[in-house]
């Protein structure tokens, strides 16, 4: 099932007492997309504003715009997290996504799917707002915020090397730091919301790398759909630029 949650307002925090930000019972990490307001322009693809849980469907469905541009309001500003969980409507939004991400914004939508995606193509990088979300049992502790973007991903696992500490965005300012005992503590500002063992933070960030792969796979298969001379040309592009396999 796709998760999808407010990457601003609304978020709920993990809080409990000290020693249970040690031991979270469930930790994950997911790498989502952040759907903007340019999403719900009618792009020349099918996709979905919205992409909620199954049972938010049956009470949140809003009749398709068309048969072939179905949409679903007051979704912006929410996270997409990139799984093989996707079908082919929630791979279009994140498509959406990316596309209005690297676009003017005075320019408009090209009218064909081709001419959209060779338009993408074209840019030196492709960009867009996301990166790495944290969960402590199904409670978000960390999101991306302002200015962050899904193709940095990797300074987290660079930062378990020893780099320096990745960015999440700005204000609030998502920050991912050492402690003095060794953990990692995650949190917006100073504050420190969860703090897990590296080794812990490591095997979570594998399972990301394992769901960006399966994304790249629907991602195949979408664009073998809507933009078939272009698809490999598309994946090898959104692989690379958005850092959905690893570095070659």
């Amino acid at each position: 099932m796709l998760a999808t949650r407010p990457s601003h307002a609304g978020r709920r925090l993990y809080r409990k007492s000290a020693n249970a930000y040690h031991r979270p019972t469930e930790f994950a990490c997911h790498a989502v997309v952040v759907r903007s307001h340019a999403v719900s322009e009618a792009w020349p693809w099918p996709h979905w504003i919205g992409a909620l849980p199954t049972e938010e469907r049956r009470a949140d469905f809003v009749a398709p715009s068309t048969s072939i541009h179905p949409y679903r309001r007051g979704e912006f500003l929410r996270t997409i997290a990139l799984t093989g969980a996707l079908d082919r409507l929630e791979v279009g939004t994140v498509m959406a996504a990316i596309a209005s991400f690297g676009r003017a914004g005075d320019d408009e939508v090209e009218a064909s799917a081709v001419a959209e995606v060779r338009r993408i193509l074209d840019l030196d990088q492709v960009t867009v707002g996301g990166g790495i979300e944290v969960t402590v049992e199904g409670v978000v502790v960390v999101t991306p915020q302002c200015c962050a973007g899904l193709e940095q991903w990797r300074e987290w696992l660079a930062f378990l090397d020893g780099g320096p500490e990745p960015w999440g965005g700005h204000d609030p300012m998502l920050r991912v730091t050492r402690t003095a005992s060794g953990s990692i503590a995650f949190g917006y500002e100073d504050s420190a919301e969860c703090l897990v063992a590296p080794e812990r933070l490591r095997a979570a960030l594998g399972a990301v790398e394992a769901e960006l792969a399966a994304f790249a796979g629907l991602l195949a298969g979408w664009a073998e759909v809507h933009v078939p001379g272009l698809a490999e040309a598309l994946v090898d592009k959104l692989g690379r630029d958005l850092a959905l396999r690893p570095p070659r």
